[in-house]
């Protein structure tokens, strides 16, 4: 499967986490997630266990200067059970920013998006990604996930085949039900984002708002990059970077509550 190229994951860790900072001690990635049975894990690990899943050659994680307990605890990724390295940024812009800082070492990989706040099934979900990509050949394949909370997410818009047509970043409402949580893509859509946030998106002080990935997922649409996708719709996910989902997690209930999704 996509033998001729390194598949790497890719995971965002510079933000502030400010819609929970308050309710933090440690880096949002390093929340511990209880399990049940007295046992926990920290919330990333749900993310890196389906990139071990998916068996990714290497991963990078770019993390902000002063989260320094994320290295300190999943170290080289030994543990973990995939190839950890770190990439040190200033804040960023907003996450298309931060994922650039990995650009000169991803150039030639497929890669695998997820985000470290997001806990998601199927476990498999990347693999599934990959093989619809190594069949349909698309740039760009986004898994798809049905939500009844359009404020906090990139609703995805179909044409009249089926096929995407456009992105609405965080509307107040939506006749769309379907979100995007994860995606998979080739150097053409790396190539794509990098030059789009360097040359091609106007200066953030010119923007209303912070620059989201989905707008750069919007623009490769509207630019005719070769997209596919895949519905989820028997998977769940929870999206522990606001305080309501923060809290729904502090027991192991959680667990029930999410498979039943």
């Amino acid at each position: 499967m996509n033998s001729r190229k390194e598949i790497v994951g890719l995971i965002p860790a510079a933000g502030f986490a400010s819609r929970i900072a308050s309710h933090l001690s440690c880096s949002k990635e390093m929340h511990p997630i209880p399990l049940g049975n007295g046992k926990t894990c920290i919330a990333s690990s749900f993310l890196i266990e389906s990139f071990r899943e998916a068996k990714v050659q290497k991963s990078y994680i770019i993390l902000r200067n002063g989260k320094w307990d994320i290295p300190e605890y999943l170290l080289d990724g030994r543990e973990a059970g995939i190839p950890l390295a770190y990439i040190v940024s200033e804040s960023t812009q907003g996450v298309p920013y931060t994922l650039d800082k990995a650009y000169p070492f991803i150039t030639d990989n497929i890669i695998l998006l997820g985000f470290p706040d997001i806990i998601f099934e199927p476990l498999d979900a990347f693999n599934q990604l990959l093989v619809q990509q190594q069949v349909t050949r698309a740039d760009l394949v986004l898994g798809l996930f049905k939500t009844d909370k359009p404020e906090k997410a990139d609703m995805v818009v179909f044409d009249e085949d089926r096929g995407l047509k456009d992105i609405i970043i965080k509307p107040e409402k939506s006749a769309q039900i379907y979100t995007w949580i994860i995606a998979v893509w080739t150097p053409v859509f790396t190539q794509f984002m990098h030059e789009y946030i360097n040359n091609v998106r106007p200066p953030l002080d010119n923007a209303p708002r912070e620059l989201h990935i989905g707008d750069v997922v919007r623009a490769a649409i509207k630019a005719e990059i070769k997209t596919s996708y895949l519905q989820f719709d028997s998977g769940s996910f929870l999206d522990i970077g606001t305080p309501a989902e923060l809290e729904k997690i502090k027991t192991q209930d959680w667990i029930t509550a999410f498979n039943k999704n």
